[in-house]
């Protein structure tokens, strides 16, 4: 089972598939810094792999929040935060919130 670095990984091979471009600025000159973060050189804004995304801030670990929003996208009855929260050894009013965000995010992508 992958870990947060490699969950970190992939969201920043997906985010930066077609190359940088500051959030900021929207500068597409820049270099990539340990942790899967890039370093604009214009603004010298320094952006995360989770930054903008369904993981942004995430408390509970990248490999955790992958796992609720997978079952949540793949399962065909809905899961309670309660189930999710014990399912992955969370607070139940952190996966609620989680919770929320996804059906959000895949809506808007």
């Amino acid at each position: 089972m992958p870990n947060n670095d490699a969950c970190k990984a992939y969201l920043s091979k997906i985010k930066w598939q077609d190359g940088f471009t500051c959030s900021k600025c929207g500068h597409t000159k820049g270099c990539e810094k340990s942790g899967y973060r890039y370093h604009c050189y214009s603004c010298q804004h320094v952006e995360s792999a989770t930054a903008n995304t369904l993981f942004h801030k995430v408390k509970f670990g990248l490999q955790k929040a992958f796992c609720v929003a997978f079952e949540m996208s793949t399962s065909s009855k809905s899961i309670s935060s309660i189930q999710m929260g014990k399912r992955f050894s969370i607070h139940q009013g952190t996966a609620w919130y989680f919770m929320q965000k996804v059906p959000k995010t895949m809506k808007s992508s």
